[in-house]
């Protein structure tokens, strides 16, 4: 702990402009992702998810074959915590329509603006 009672920033976080106060650390209790809503949403074969970085004003439209494993890799790499919004079957063709779809709200590659457009669509999938 560092002066007043704050933890030092990992320097591979320091000056990428996170609010730090959202940081989890890893002090704090782990939530195994099994205990996520994942049960809502198929977890097996191909899938086109979608998840938010809460307090970071993007969501994640993603592909991939292993869910789980792929959303465990998200929330240890990720400052933010990460609320599953939606899975559907899909292909890496999908995901790329998607992409394109939405490509005025793209902040960083996979990571799109959190806004009442994306939201509206994924709610209606």
């Amino acid at each position: 702990l560092g002066s007043m009672g704050m933890r030092a920033v990992p320097k591979y976080l320091a000056g990428c402009g996170c609010d730090m106060s959202t940081l989890v650390w890893e002090s704090e209790p782990y939530v195994n992702p099994v205990d996520r809503p994942w049960h809502k949403f198929q977890t097996q074969g191909e899938v086109i998810y979608f998840i938010a970085a809460v307090g970071s004003g993007r969501i994640k439209i993603g592909y991939t074959a292993r869910l789980v494993e792929r959303y465990n890799e998200f929330a240890t790499a990720c400052p933010f915590p990460l609320e599953a919004l939606r899975v559907i079957s899909g292909t890496l063709t999908d995901e790329k329509s998607l992409h394109a779809r939405f490509a005025h709200l793209r902040q960083h590659r996979e990571w799109f603006t959190d806004c009442a457009e994306l939201r509206k669509f994924i709610e209606s999938l």
